[in-house]
C-alpha cells in the first residue's frame, strides 16, 4: 500500500487477465477443432480397415468394393481432393470479402456476429475437417488400396457440396442488417441476465461517506470484461468493521495503467487494504469486450450501426433496423426492475453504477444528431415516435434522462423538412411530454412546431 499525504492511500495491482487461448476457443476455435479432430479419427479408422487382414474386415472391404470399385475410387480421390480444396478456398475468400464489405457499411459488428455464430463454426470445421481427411487418406493409403476410405470420401464430398450451398445461403442471410441486429439484441438480453447477481447485490448510491478511503488502482490496460461479485462477497465477510466499495468503472470500460477501479472506504486500514486487493482480484480485463457478459457492448454496436446508416449517402433501411433493435432493448429495460438480492446471496456494501439503459437513450439521441447532417427526416421521425411511445412507460429516472436528451436535440429535430410524417411525430412527442408532466419541454416543442407550420402555410399561400 502506498500512502499519500495529499490524498487517499492507493493499492496498486494487476487484475486478472483473460486467457487469450481460452477466449479464442470460446469465441471460435473449439467447434472447428473438434470437428477437424473427428476427421482425423475417421481417416485413421478408414485407413485401418483398408489395411486390416482380419477376415470380417476383409469381408467388409470386399462388400464396399462391389459398390465402389477401388480403381475408380482412387482416381476420384486424387482428382477431387485438389479441386475441392481449391473450391473451398475460393468460396471462403469470397464469403470473407462479402462480410468485410458489409462490415465497412454497418461497422465491425457484422464481422463480430459472423465469428460468434455457432453454425459458422460448424461449417468451417466441416470443410477443413474434410480437407484434412482427404490429405490423410492420400498420404497413408497406396493407390488401389483405398476402398473404405475412398468410399467415405465420396459420401463426404457429396455431403460437403450440399452443405456448401447451405453455407452460402447462411452467409448471405447473415449479411442482412436485420439478421445482425437480431443477434445483437439476443446477446444484449442474455448478457443482461448474467449481470443480475451484480446488479441485485450492489446499490446505486454510497452510504459510507466521510471515512478514510483507499483507492484500488490497476497497473495494466484493457477492457473490463467481468466483475466477480463472489470474490468481493468473500472479502467483505472477513472485514471487522463497516466498509464500502464504490466502483468508478463499469463492465466494458477501458482502463489504463494508474486508473482507479474502485474507492474502498472503512475505518480500519487493514480492512481497506484487503478489500482493495480483492477488488483487483474480482476484475478481469481483456483486449476486446465480451458480448456474452457486457450488455453495453451490444448497445454500442447497435448505436454504431444506426449512426453509420443515418449518415449521408446511406440506405435509411439499415438505420431503421438498428433503431428498431434499440427500441426493443429500451422496451425491455426501460421500466426499472431490480432483482431481489436474496436470490443471489444478499446485498453487499458495494456501489455500482449501471448506465446501460442510459446508453440506449444516448444512442437514439445521437441518431437525431446524425440526421441533422444527412437530412434523413424519415429516420428522425422514427426516433421521435420511439421517444413518444416509450416516455410514459419509462421509470422516472429514465424519463428525466430521456426528456433531457430530447431537450438537447429539439433544435436539430425541428430543423428537418416538415413532412407530414415529421409533423405527426412531433405532435406525438409533444403529447407524450404533456402526459408525463414535462410541460416546459412540450411548450418548446410546440413553439418550434408552430414556427415550422407557419412557414409551410406562407409558402402554400405564396404559390396560390
Amino acid at each position: 500500500m502506498d500512502e499519500h499525504e495529499d490524498g487517499p492511500a492507493v493499492v496498486s495491482g494487476r487484475p486478472r487477465q483473460r486467457n487469450r487461448l481460452r477466449w479464442a476457443m470460446k469465441e471460435f476455435l473449439l467447434p472447428p477443432l473438434l470437428i477437424v479432430g473427428g476427421g482425423v479419427v475417421l481417416a485413421a479408422v478408414a485407413v485401418t480397415i483398408d489395411r486390416a487382414s482380419a477376415s470380417w474386415l476383409v469381408a467388409l472391404r470386399d462388400a464396399v468394393a462391389v459398390i465402389v470399385p477401388p480403381a475408380a475410387s482412387s482416381t476420384m480421390l486424387q482428382t477431387v481432393t485438389p479441386g475441392m480444396l481449391t473450391a473451398i478456398s475460393i468460396v471462403f475468400f469470397v464469403m470473407l470479402m462479402a462480410v468485410q464489405q458489409q462490415a465497412g457499411t454497418y461497422t465491425t459488428a457484422v464481422l463480430d456476429q459472423f465469428m460468434q455464430r455457432r453454425l459458422n463454426h460448424i461449417f468451417f470445421g466441416l470443410f477443413i475437417g474434410l480437407a484434412v481427411y482427404y490429405v490423410a487418406v492420400l498420404t497413408v493409403v497406396a493407390p488401389g488400396q483405398a476402398v473404405v476410405s475412398a468410399a467415405i470420401a465420396s459420401v463426404l464430398t457429396m455431403v460437403a457440396l450440399v452443405l456448401l450451398l447451405v453455407f452460402i445461403y447462411n452467409t448471405f442471410d447473415q449479411l442482412r442488417p436485420s439478421s445482425s441486429a437480431s443477434v445483437i439484441v439476443h446477446n444484449a438480453l442474455r448478457a443482461r441476465r448474467t449481470q443480475q447477481a451484480l446488479l441485485a447485490r450492489c446499490r446505486s448510491t454510497p452510504q459510507l461517506t466521510g471515512t478514510a478511503t483507499t483507492r484500488a488502482a490497476v497497473v495494466h490496460s484493457g477492457y473490463i470484461v467481468d466483475i466477480d461479485i463472489d470474490v468481493l462477497a468473500a472479502a467483505v465477510a472477513k472485514t471487522t468493521g463497516p466498509v464500502e466499495v464504490e466502483f468508478r468503472v463499469a463492465l466494458g470500460a477501458h482502463i489504463v495503467t494508474g486508473d482507479t477501479v474502485a474507492d474502498v472506504r472503512g475505518s480500519h486500514d487493514a480492512d481497506r487494504g484487503r478489500l482493495a486487493a480483492a477488488v483487483l482480484d474480482s476484475v478481469t480485463i481483456g483486449r476486446t469486450r465480451d458480448t456474452s457478459r457486457d450488455a453495453g457492448y451490444s448497445v454500442d454496436q447497435l448505436a454504431a450501426m444506426a449512426w453509420t446508416a443515418s449518415s449521408s449517402q446511406q440506405d435509411p433501411e439499415g438505420a431503421a433496423v438498428a433503431i428498431g433493435a434499440l427500441h426493443s432493448l429500451l422496451a425491455s429495460w426501460g421500466s426499472y426492475y431490480e432483482p431481489a438480492a436474496g436470490r443471489f446471496g444478499g446485498p453487499l456494501p458495494v456501489v455500482y453504477s449501471d448506465e446501460v439503459t442510459h446508453q440506449v437513450l444516448d444512442a437514439l439521441t445521437a441518431v437525431i444528431v446524425a440526421t441533422g447532417q444527412s437530412g434523413q427526416h424519415q429516420t428522425c421521425c422514427q426516433v421521435l415516435r420511439i421517444f413518444a411511445e416509450m416516455l410514459p412507460r419509462l421509470a422516472p429516472a429514465y424519463q428525466q434522462a430521456a426528456v433531457e436528451d430530447i431537450a438537447r436535440v429539439i433544435s436539430t429535430a425541428t430543423a428537418q423538412v416538415l413532412t407530414v410524417r415529421m409533423e405527426r411525430a412531433i405532435g406525438q412527442l409533444r403529447w407524450a411530454l404533456n402526459e408525463t408532466g414535462y410541460q416546459h419541454a412540450a411548450g418548446r416543442l410546440e413553439e418550434a412546431e408552430s414556427e415550422l407550420s407557419r412557414q409551410v402555410r406562407e409558402l402554400v399561400s405564396a404559390e396560390q
